[in-house]
This record gives structure tokens, sequence and C-alpha cells, in this order.
């Protein structure tokens, strides 16, 4: 009889233990990290120079330059960039130019396989110019405005037949050497593959509305002059700054480009 009591004492003790252990919270599980949430990194794009170094500008931030009335506002910049064939490379050169205001700013760096640098950008004396817009009235409708000195869109996207301008040339207009006199100005070209000889053009600058002289439209182009009295003397200058890293070396000189669009404030 005793061992019978010791055996169900003992099976209710393990029944007991059993509903502790049931009876537990359970274990939170780890969340996994959702990799989705970081921001991805820009594909890195070497230029390719055969034997030479590949240089390759990852990211600038940020990515604009803000102008006033056709002047910079100083802006600090950091610029990540990657090499290969590091090896080859002596020295290092930071150029920002602009396609009709000039070379705005240049430094020497001792280059990395891959690095960063930041430095800032003081261009309040060059003058980018006003802003000048167009846009073309067809029989088939009015396209968007186009900003003179835009970074050219690559050739498939401006030959594909939509309704638009997709390039004005030139890129950039200087500034002119002398007063030409009333009338004198600069020509310029738009280009769509929907434009055609029933167009005619708006342009605006900075924003006020002005009257391009000697329209002609043709099939996929029409030509216009902007006059000198208009633009007050000043240039228009392309609406980016190139920004250059080049590298040096034993018969070796390459580089690669990245672009800071204009921002108006």
């Amino acid at each position: 009889m005793k061992i019978r009591r010791r055996e169900l004492a003992l099976a209710v003790v393990l029944l007991l233990c059993v509903a502790c252990r049931n009876s537990s919270p359970p274990k939170t599980a780890a969340k996994p990290t959702d990799d989705s949430a970081a921001p991805a990194a820009p594909a890195v794009r070497h230029r390719s120079y055969g034997n030479g170094p590949s240089p390759a500008i990852v990211r600038i931030t940020p990515d604009t330059l803000p102008v006033r009335s056709g002047h910079a506002v100083t802006e600090r910049y950091t610029l990540e960039y990657d090499i290969l064939g590091i090896e080859k490379v002596e020295r290092g050169r930071i150029v920002l130019y602009s396609p009709g205001a000039g070379q705005l700013q240049a430094f020497d760096f001792a280059p990395i396989a891959h690095g960063t640098l930041e430095f800032t950008l003081d261009a309040g004396d060059f003058d980018f110019g006003p802003t000048l817009r167009v846009r073309a009235k067809c029989p088939q409708g009015t396209t968007e405005w186009y900003t003179f000195g835009s970074l050219p869109m690559d050739y498939n996207d401006r030959s594909a037949n939509v309704f638009r301008i997709g390039n004005v040339t030139p890129p950039y207009l200087a500034r002119p050497m002398r007063d030409f006199g009333p009338g004198a100005g600069e020509q310029i070209t738009m280009w769509g593959p929907q434009l055609n000889r029933d167009c005619t053009v708006d342009a605006d600058l900075d924003g006020a509305s002005i009257e391009l002289k000697n329209v002609l439209a043709r099939d996929k182009q029409i030509q216009a002059l902007v006059l000198h009295s208009d633009l007050q003397g000043r240039p228009v200058a392309a609406r980016y700054v190139e920004v250059k890293l080049q590298l040096f070396g034993k018969g070796i000189a390459v580089e690669d480009i990245a672009h800071l669009t204009l921002r108006e404030l």
C-alpha cells in the first residue's frame, strides 16, 4: 500500500511540473531585419580606359547647386568615389565647370581606392544668367516648357517619336563680346520629332514673357533669335555644373563626371 501511495504522489509531482512548463509564457521570436528599409547603394559604373585606372563618382550630395538671380549660393558637398587600378594613379584633381560660365573651382587631392571628399563651392562671382524657357504651339497641341541649357537627354530618348521639344542648341549662350546694336541676338534651334512647319514658339525669361524674333518652323525643328536686349548683356549658361574627378599618372589622364543641377531659390 505504501508503495502504491508513493507512486501516486510521484505521478502528481510529475503532472504539476509538466503543467508549470506548459504555462510559462512563450519566448518571443527575434524579428528578422528588414533590409528593404535600408537605402539601396547606388550602382557604381566605372569609366573604362583600357589598361588605365577606371574612376567612378559613386554619389555627390546634395546633387543641386542653389542659385539666386543667376548667381550661386555657397554650398557644402560630400563626394564619394571609387577607383579601379589605384596603383597606377599618382594624383587626383576635382574640377567644377559650368558650360557657359567657365571653371568655377578646382583643387588637388590624394586619391585612394575608395574615398570621400568634402568641399565647399563658393561661386557667387559667376553669372549663370537668367532662366530661358521655350515651348512649341502646334496644331496638335502645346508642348511642355523646355528649359534652355538643360542636361541633354540621351540620343534614344530625345529621338523618340514624342510630341515635345527634346533638345535645344547651342547648349548655352555666351555673354556678348560687344554691343551689336538693336535687333542683334543669338540664334537657337529647337528640335523635336513631331515639330512641324505650322508650329509657333512661346518663350519666357525668368518667368516674364519675351518675343523671339525671326522664327522659322520646319519639320522637326524651329529656329528663332533671342535678342541681346532681352538678355541685357548676360550669358545663359547651362543649367547644370560638371563635377570632374580627374586622375593622373605616368602617361595617364582619365576622368569621370557627375552633375549638379541648378536650383533656383
